[in-house]
């Protein structure tokens, strides 16, 4: 996720559960400062003083590419994070 640091985010919820969060529109337009792994957290450190806490269980996955306006044909992502160059899901 290394490519979206620095970018403000477009930030799309297409799973239910993500909506109900309101993700998308808590995090969208931010800037993302910072991405971390702890143990088997990843942390996605957003301006101002939001944090992003991923936790894949056991079979899930973040996946990189370059960013298009199309949507992600692997199924429904949880949630769709696009910067200037690249979009993770």
């Amino acid at each position: 996720m290394q490519p979206l640091v620095g970018d403000a985010v477009r930030v799309e919820a297409p799973h239910p559960r993500a909506q109900v969060l309101r993700i998308a529109e808590r995090l969208g337009g931010r800037v993302l400062v910072a991405v971390e792994a702890r143990g088997k957290n990843l942390l996605l450190r957003f301006e101002p003083k939001r944090v992003l806490v991923s936790h894949l269980m056991m079979r899930g996955r973040w996946s990189i590419r370059p960013f298009t306006d199309e949507a992600s044909s692997a199924g429904r992502p949880w949630l769709r994070i696009a910067g200037v160059t690249h979009e993770v899901t």
